[in-house]
C-alpha cells in the first residue's frame, strides 16, 4: 500500500562505521521521524543508531537466509544468489513498512544492512515517496572503525566498503538521490545537508536555523576522538581500487549520473577481473582466523570440562559422605531408642506369652 505524495521519506544508505547514525540523528532533529522502536545506544554509538529495530531483525533473518551476513565479502557485487527472497519476505516486508512508516508525514530510516539488500527493498520503498541519502566516510577511517569494533583487519574493511558502497550505487541509480561526504558533513552540516536536500527537492520540517544548537550539541557528543589526518585525502589507502571509489563517490555531486555510472561499472568491472585470487587468498586467511579461533574456544571448553569434572568428583564425594552420616545417624538413633525405652519394649514382648496362657 502506497503512501500519500503529502508524506516524505529518506533512505540513508551507507557502510557501517561511515557516519549513517550521525546523518540519521540530524535528520530527526530536522523534523524526520525515525519512529520509537530504536536500537539502543552503546560504547561504540553513544549517541544513538537511529535504526529501527524491526527492520534490522528482518535485515538480519534475510541474510541468515541466504547462509551470510553483512560483513560477507563473497555476497556481493549486485546479486543477492537467492530467487526465493520475495516469496519468503515480501509480506513481511510491506506489513513492516506499513507499521512503521504509517501516519508520518516526514521520516527517515536507516540501517546499514541496507546497502547489502537494497535490491530486495527497493520495490517497497519505492511504493512510497521515498529519496535516498548515500553517506560516503573515508575508507581508511571505516577500516579503522570495523578494526576497533569488530576486529577485522584492514585489509577486510577496506573490501566491505568498496563492495558496499558501489553495490548501493548501482542499485539506486535513476533514482532520487544525494551522496554525502561524512567528513564534509561534520564540518559543514548546514552547506552539505542543504545541498542535498536542494538535490532531492525537500525541505527539513524544522528550520536550520531554529536547530543549529541541538545539531551541534548533538554532533559534540557524538565526536569522541579527533578525525584522523587522512580523512580528506585518497592517497595512501593502499589500494589504487579503492582509493578511486572514494574519488568518484566523494565527487558524485559534481558528475551526471552517467558519468557516476560509467565510472563505477569501470571499477567493478576491474574488481571482477582480479577478484578471484583475491577472494580465494581472503577466504583462506578467513579460515586460519576462524581455525585459530575454534582451536582456543576448544580448549576454553575442555579446560571447562575438567573444572566441571573435578566439580562433579567433588560432589559425588560429598554425596557418599553424607548417605554414610545420614546411616549412621539412624542407626544411632534406633539403638539409642530401644535401649532407652527398655522398660517399654520388655512387657510388650510378654503379651503373647500372657494371652496364650
Amino acid at each position: 500500500m502506497g503512501q500519500s505524495d503529502h508524506s516524505r521519506g529518506i533512505v540513508v544508505l551507507g557502510m557501517h562505521r561511515s557516519g549513517t547514525s550521525a546523518l540519521s540523528g540530524i535528520l530527526r532533529l530536522l523534523g524526520f521521524d525515525s519512529g520509537a522502536d530504536l536500537v539502543r545506544p552503546n560504547e561504540f554509538n553513544p549517541t544513538g543508531y537511529w535504526e529501527n529495530r524491526s527492520v534490522v531483525r528482518l535485515n538480519e533473518r534475510i541474510l541468515s537466509h541466504l547462509g551470510s551476513s553483512w560483513s560477507d565479502v563473497f555476497l556481493l557485487p549486485y546479486h543477492l544468489g537467492r530467487t526465493d527472497l520475495r516469496a519468503v519476505f515480501e509480506a513481511e516486508a510491506r506489513t513492516l513498512l506499513d507499521n512503521a512508516l504509517s501516519g508520518k508525514r516526514t521520516w527517515v530510516l536507516k540501517d546499514p544492512r541496507m546497502s547489502v539488500l537494497i535490491d530486495f527493498w527497493l520495490p517497497y520503498l519505492c511504493e512510497r515517496n521515498v529519496s535516498f541519502i548515500h553517506v560516503v566516510r573515508h575508507p581508511i577511517e571505516v577500516a579503522n572503525s570495523l578494526e576497533r569494533r569488530d576486529g577485522f583487519p584492514a585489509e577486510r574493511g577496506l573490501l566491505l566498503w568498496f563492495l558496499q558502497n558501489l553495490n548501493a550505487e548501482f542499485f539506486t541509480r535513476g533514482l532520487n538521490r544525494s551522496f554525502i561526504n561524512y567528513e564534509d558533513c561534520m564540518r559543514d552540516w548546514r552547506g552539505a545537508l542543504g545541498d542535498a536536500f536542494r538535490r532531492l527537492d525537500l525541505s527539513p520540517v524544522r528550520s536550520f536555523d531554529r536547530a543549529t544548537a541541538d545539531v551541534e550539541r548533538f554532533i559534540a557528543q557524538g565526536r569522541t576522538r579527533q578525525p584522523e589526518s587522512v580523512c580528506c585525502v585518497s592517497s595512501g589507502i593502499g589500494c589504487k581500487l579503492v582509493e578511486q571509489a572514494f574519488e568518484t563517490l566523494r565527487e558524485a555531486g559534481r558528475l551526471g549520473q552517467s558519468q557516476l555510472g560509467e565510472r563505477c561499472d569501470e571499477l567493478m568491472d576491474r574488481f571482477r577481473d582480479s577478484s578471484g585470487l583475491l577472494l580465494r587468498t581472503l577466504a583462506e586467511n578467513d579460515m586460519r582466523a576462524e581455525l585459530e579461533e575454534a582451536r582456543r574456544r576448544i580448549g576454553v571448553l575442555a579446560s571447562k570440562e575438567v573444572a566441571l569434572n573435578r566439580r562433579v568428583d567433588e560432589l559425588q564425594k560429598r554425596k557418599m559422605l553424607l548417605t554414610e552420616r545420614d546411616s549412621f545417624r539412624i542407626r544411632e538413633f534406633l539403638s539409642n531408642v530401644v535401649w532407652r525405652f527398655w522398660w517399654l519394649w520388655v512387657p510388650l514382648s510378654l503379651i503373647p506369652v500372657w494371652i496364650f496362657d
